[in-house]
């Protein structure tokens, strides 16, 4: 619904616009528009107020994106000043899920909230949009970045936006997974907390090519039933694209135990993954394999971890456990390959 009251030339004049989405009777989008044709300015506040974000799914198409439940709600500001527009407001997104491709199958997310701030301004001559300021929370975890969108004519948008976090719990993100009860990662989490960087460059629905570095930091831990008392923890950096995983440094430690990794994984969204890593460092404490832990918490053996399911994972490497008792005889400098 349009309507405009006391239209005019000289004076400033409002103009209201209301819309609803199909199969709704609510007005769901509202814009409340005060024009001043002689100074050349607008002052305009657009509210998109709880759209099921399953009407958006079709802009992710491409990516093989599908937007299921949950709720989108964005209140804007935006003032035009001859030849600039100033954007700035804020977007929140409430008990959303999404399903992410993984080759041949279905990754599911659920309860997915988000709350965003944002600030923004549009050059006309240079047809440039640029995202000042972005301020916001992923799953109760705080975010800040910047960016630009340029926009011509007759093309597509190019988007350059970089986002990060300095510090992510990851135990939130993988208590929203749904892993398949057949799925050799079912029961899998991890705890701690990582830096993460996102910087996403393209244009969108085309060739978006999103990089994200992590800094895995000190205390994260993996949790995977099969392991038993055996629950690693890892601090290492690495770097995502779309087909690539980057391991500059991974470090895993175990009952005193550690190995140390360097390359990368190709490929990663096949299964079984292909790994090109190479084994730098590592250290291996042989008492806790062949000797009970009193300080061991739970009353599981070690000998119970398991079973496995990986098939054709595979991973090699030098080995160096230096000095070490075996049967009381020292083994002194070992050297060899470890193949597992």
């Amino acid at each position: 619904m349009l309507s405009a009251e006391d239209i005019s030339v000289v004076f400033p004049f409002r103009v209201s616009i209301s819309a609803n989405l199909p199969e709704s009777k609510d007005k769901e989008i509202t814009c409340e528009t005060t024009i001043n044709v002689l100074k050349k300015e607008a002052d305009c506040n657009i509210k998109i107020d709880k759209v099921p974000i399953k009407q958006l799914s079709a802009f992710l198409e491409a990516q093989e994106i599908t937007l299921k439940d949950g709720f989108l709600s964005i209140d804007s500001n935006i003032s035009y000043h001859d030849p600039e527009v100033m954007i700035q407001g804020s977007a929140s997104l409430n008990k959303a899920s999404v399903e992410l491709p993984v080759k041949y199958k279905r990754l599911k997310m659920q309860d997915i909230n988000s709350d965003i701030k944002f600030k923004a301004s549009y050059l006309l001559p240079e047809k440039k949009l640029t995202i000042e300021d972005i301020t916001g929370s992923l799953l109760s975890q705080k975010f800040a970045g910047k960016g630009s969108v340029v926009i011509k004519p007759g093309t597509d948008p190019v988007l350059d936006l970089s986002i990060a976090s300095d510090d992510f719990s990851l135990k939130q993100l993988f208590d929203r997974i749904d892993i398949d009860l057949e799925s050799p990662f079912y029961g899998l989490s991890i705890s701690g907390n990582i830096g993460i960087k996102a910087a996403i460059k393209g244009t969108p629905g085309k060739n978006i090519s999103p990089i994200v570095s992590i800094n895995l930091k000190k205390g994260n831990r993996i949790i995977y039933p099969p392991l038993a008392n055996l629950q690693p923890e890892f601090i290492g950096n690495i770097t995502l694209d779309k087909r690539n995983i980057s391991v500059k440094t991974l470090s895993i430690s175990a009952l005193g135990s550690s190995v140390a990794f360097t390359g990368n994984i190709p490929d990663y969204t096949t299964w079984p993954p292909r790994t090109n890593l190479k084994v730098t460092a590592s250290k291996l404490n042989l008492n806790p394999l062949f000797n009970e832990d009193p300080d061991l918490s739970g009353p599981e053996p070690l000998e119970d971890i398991g079973p496995f399911n990986f098939k054709k994972f595979s991973s090699k490497g030098p080995l160096k456990p230096g000095q070490h008792l075996f049967a009381g005889m020292p083994l002194n400098n070992v050297r060899g390959e470890l193949c597992f």
